[in-house]
């Protein structure tokens, strides 16, 4: 989320279950990381969020869609993040997209702006195995100057269930790491999940 995620802070919620999902309302009064009573001042910056997550009523379709505002500083601009994403599974195999818009809060000459997009699909070998493959990518914006390279990545995924213990391998290429022209990378991750 932005840098003025309410979630990091005391804030008020209220979820009200509908369409199938629930809808979340979030409001931040103040950002401040501390209460201005400790001796550290606060901003007075407020920051709210509005989520649905649900399925409209439709089996195997899972929906994610959210925006963040946080006010900003002075004659900074406000921080928001959009986020719309959707999955659905038909038998073995799930398919999803997300679209994710952040802006942060800075002077309008300096404001970044990022725009990513994320496709995927995973198949369920069986209940203990699963690939995925995904790729995304991710266009900048400086100001009103588009950064002439987007961040583009390739990433495959192993997950392996042994009963209590979930492994995952993963490894991805990036290419223009950071929208910087050239500069490309690799990663392999090999993560665990222990149940109890």
């Amino acid at each position: 989320m932005s840098t003025s995620d309410y979630h990091n802070y005391e804030h008020a919620r209220l979820d009200i279950s509908a369409a199938g999902g629930t809808l979340t309302l979030g409001y931040a009064p103040g950002n401040s990381s501390r209460p201005s009573d400790s001796g550290f001042s606060d901003d007075g910056n407020s920051a709210s969020g509005l989520i649905y997550k649900g399925n409209f009523g439709v089996d195997g379709l899972n929906v994610l869609a959210g925006i963040e505002k946080g006010d900003g500083q002075g004659t900074n601009t406000d921080s928001e993040n959009k986020q719309l994403g959707a999955s659905y599974t038909f038998g073995s195999v799930t398919v999803g997209a997300e679209r994710q818009e952040t802006e942060n809060s800075a002077a309008v000459a300096s404001q970044v702006k990022l725009e990513s997009d994320t496709i995927g699909v995973t198949f369920a070998a069986n209940d203990n195995l699963s690939v995925g493959l995904y790729m995304t990518d991710t266009e900048e914006t400086i100001g009103t100057a588009k950064t002439a390279d987007d961040e583009e990545v390739k990433m495959i995924q192993v997950g392996y269930n042994l009963g209590g213990l979930g492994l995952s391998f993963s490894y991805a290429e990036v290419e223009n790491i950071s929208n910087a022209n050239g500069t490309d990378g690799e990663q392999f991750q090999i993560r665990t999940i222990q149940k109890f």
